[in-house]
């Protein structure tokens, strides 16, 4: 089982896996998996917001404990892919989880679609910065949100550069010069496992940060 402790490449995966035929998206998402433990394992989506709802108590049920996700969003407005790939998960134990290995992606112009990645900055800290059963999805504290709060289900905003890259592009945005968005899709997949198998970060991970008045505390759970 490989367990990522080294930042993301951003070489692409040329793996092929059979059940990818049968999961939508899964075709999509697997060359940006190289180097993670998901690059050979089976996908399966467990968060649809069009299907499950746009609020995060559906969110958390459909993606808490079943360990490293990656998100998909389609801008409304451009039609574009953007998303985030979590080796830790969510939990909704109420801190952040921390991974160096955590990146961001987004779509690229031409057909077929294909990505570019951005990696952590420094290091692995708020990767997932709020893992909230109260809230949606953060990477940094504003680099990729997708809160899910009433009111504004499906906006998503994107201020890059405090806890990852810009690119090659130099990006303000995940999604180009637009700060703030709304998404007509949002989706999550995770790693297929067999009963019983262990699922890694599952449960509490071995370093988080809660939030406390005087800012970021460091913590240290067990699994």
């Amino acid at each position: 089982m490989l367990m990522e402790h080294t930042f993301a490449t951003y070489e692409m995966s040329d793996a092929t896996v059979p059940e990818d035929a049968t999961v939508e998206d899964a075709v999509l998402v697997r060359p940006l998996l190289k180097n993670t433990q998901l690059e050979t394992r089976p996908l399966t989506v467990v968060y649809d917001a069009n299907h499950d709802g746009w609020d995060p108590r559906a969110f958390h049920q459909g993606v808490d404990a079943k360990g490293a996700t990656v998100i998909l969003a389609r801008d409304k407005g451009t039609g574009k892919v953007v998303g985030g790939y979590n080796p830790k998960g969510f939990c909704s134990f109420g801190g952040a989880r921390p991974s160096v290995a955590a990146f961001l992606f987004y779509e690229m112009e031409g057909t077929p679609p294909t990505f570019q990645k951005l990696r952590k900055l420094k290091d692995g800290k708020l990767s997932c910065a709020r893992d909230d059963a109260n809230f949606g999805i953060s990477f940094g504290l504003t680099d990729f949100v997708i809160g899910l709060q009433a009111g504004e289900e499906r906006r998503a905003t994107s201020h890059l550069g405090e806890y990852f890259e810009c690119g090659p592009e130099n990006l303000v945005s995940l999604f180009g010069k637009e700060t703030s968005v709304e998404l007509s899709d949002l989706k999550v997949l995770v790693g297929s496992y067999e009963d019983g198998e262990d699922i890694p970060y599952s449960g509490e991970v071995l370093d988080s940060f809660q939030f406390t008045n005087n800012g970021l505390q460091e913590s240290i759970f067990f699994n």
